[in-house]
């Protein structure tokens, strides 16, 4: 456990809703902070706007190589094929701020993210300046050790600012922006876990044939 003489805990901006806990009751609690913030939505539009993604692989590593390439994101952008930089702005064992730019639609955005730990259990994280076209942002890794190796477990949690992105992407109606996003969440978490997946096997298989 980090000192706590040292540990900083990084708070959320004015006017951003706070990461939920993820239980039925945490994510009720999220609805309506972001409620609050968009009066003028009905329960429809809110409907509509929110998206969840998830995605699951297991990774024949050990749960410490697992944790380390997950938490520690500044090896990212040399492993996976679009996060282009991580600058990490304030970090301690459990507490990260950073920045990440990253490729979509064949251009790069820049957020900004605050991340949680319990080690080598689960990452949380929200992003305090999310892409142009979301208004919100959360999600949550989990790590659970198995037979094979560890299964990771990404799930994503979005509103989408679905006239943003219909001007940003350029595209026609508001189910074909939903979806186009829905999609985008889902590539990039899978490709963040592939790469990782592919980096430490083959690091595994390198080491195994040098005996």
């Amino acid at each position: 456990m980090a000192d706590s003489s040292t540990a900083r805990r990084v708070r959320a901006p004015r006017g951003v809703a706070p990461a939920p806990d993820h239980s039925p009751a945490g994510r009720a609690q999220w609805d309506s902070c972001i409620a609050l913030r968009f009066p003028q939505w009905t329960a429809e539009d809110l409907r509509m706007r929110r998206v969840t993604v998830s995605d699951e692989h297991t990774i024949s590593a050990d749960l410490d190589s697992v944790y380390d390439c997950f938490w520690n994101a500044e090896c990212w952008p040399r492993i996976t094929p679009h996060v282009r930089k991580i600058e990490m702005i304030e970090a301690d064992t459990r507490h990260q701020r950073m920045l990440m730019t990253v490729e979509a639609h064949d251009r790069l955005y820049t957020v900004e993210s605050m991340r949680e730990t319990l080690p080598k259990h689960t990452i949380t994280y929200r992003q305090t300046r999310p892409p142009v076209f979301l208004t919100e942002h959360t999600g949550e890794w989990h790590l659970d050790e198995v037979q094979s190796g560890v299964r990771v477990r990404l799930m994503h949690h979005a509103v989408i600012d679905v006239q943003r992105a219909m001007e940003t992407l350029g595209l026609e109606s508001e189910e074909e922006a939903v979806e186009t996003v829905r999609r985008t969440l889902k590539t990039n978490g899978e490709r963040t876990i592939v790469a990782v997946k592919r980096h430490l096997e083959s690091q595994a298989g390198h080491v195994a044939g040098q005996h």
